[in-house]
C-alpha cells in the first residue's frame, strides 16, 4: 500500500512516522487507508493490522478513496478512562474491545494535509470518524498538542 508522502522502507513494511508520538496509556497508531483496504502502524512502522483487525475492519469503510489518520489506540476501563495495563492485555485476549482514538488527518483522498491548519485538519477528520465503536474522535489529544505548542 503506498500513500504519497508517507516515507516507507522496503524492508519488513515499515513506515516512519511524520510527528513525534507520546505515551497516553495507549498506542500510537498510524492508519493507512487505500481502495477499501486499512493498515494500522505502530510508531516504530512495524505493521500491526492483523493485532488492530476490528479496527482496521472499520476504517476500511469510512467514506473516502485514500487517508492516513494518526491516533492512538486504547481501551477504556469501566470509568471510561484508559488503561495501557488493560490494553496489553486486550491485543492478544479482547482485541474487539480495542478504540482507535484519531487526532489528526494526514492525507485524503491523495490530497497531503499536514501544512494545512491543525484545526482545519481536525474539522475535517471530525466529519470522516463515525461516533461509533472502534472509533472515537479525541478532543483530549488535541488539548495535549495545544499545550506542547
Amino acid at each position: 500500500m503506498h500513500v504519497s508522502g508517507v516515507h516507507q522502507s522496503p524492508t519488513r513494511n515499515r513506515i516512519r512516522p511524520s510527528s513525534p508520538a507520546r505515551r497516553l496509556d495507549s498506542r500510537s497508531t498510524l492508519l493507512i487507508i487505500e481502495r477499501r483496504k486499512a493498515r494500522a502502524y505502530t510508531r516504530n512502522g512495524f505493521d500491526w493490522t492483523e493485532r488492530y483487525l476490528g479496527i482496521a475492519k472499520a476504517a476500511a469503510k469510512l467514506d473516502c478513496r485514500s487517508a492516513v489518520i494518526d491516533g492512538k489506540v486504547i481501551v477504556q476501563n469501566k470509568s471510561g478512562v484508559s488503561d495501557f495495563d488493560a490494553l496489553k492485555s486486550a491485543i492478544r485476549w479482547r482485541p474487539q474491545s480495542l478504540i482507535f482514538c484519531a487526532f489528526d488527518l494526514l492525507h485524503l483522498n491523495d490530497k497531503d494535509f499536514r501544512e494545512r491548519p491543525l484545526l482545519e485538519r481536525r474539522s475535517t477528520l471530525k466529519e470522516l470518524v463515525p461516533s461509533e465503536h472502534s472509533f472515537l474522535f479525541s478532543e483530549a489529544a488535541y488539548m495535549i498538542v495545544c499545550r506542547s505548542c
